[in-house]
């Protein structure tokens, strides 16, 4: 969606912002498996066409009500035997791998810091 989260108030904002999109996910598309942290969501479902249809409601919604847009770019619909990328970790079913990208970030602050 895009809001800058540079720092901690930038987070709290993103919360309280979004909250609107988590009533209207969870209350009036009735998604039973949704989490967002800040401004990253998932929605799991069996049904990549349902997946699909969500799509439209949550960007007229988000246009509508909050003047946000999803990031295109960024939406991705996948099995969970490929992973879900989702805040620096890619999730699958019975276990969780960092990202490698976070990995080298973090490789290379440890380098940094000695």
């Amino acid at each position: 969606m895009g809001i800058p989260l540079g720092n901690a108030t930038s987070q709290l904002f993103a919360n309280v912002y979004l909250h609107e999109l988590d009533d209207f996910i969870k209350q009036e598309l009735r998604e039973r498996y949704y989490l967002r942290y800040c401004d990253d969501f998932i929605i799991l479902s069996n049904d990549k066409n349902h997946l699909e249809s969500l799509i439209f409601l949550i960007r007229e919604f988000l246009i509508k009500r909050l003047q946000l847009d999803l990031h295109l770019k960024k939406l991705i619909i996948r099995k969970l035997t490929q992973g879900i990328d989702f805040v620096g970790y890619v999730l699958f079913f019975k276990h969780t791998l960092v990202r490698t990208r976070t990995k080298q970030r973090m490789k290379k602050r440890l380098k940094e810091a000695y």
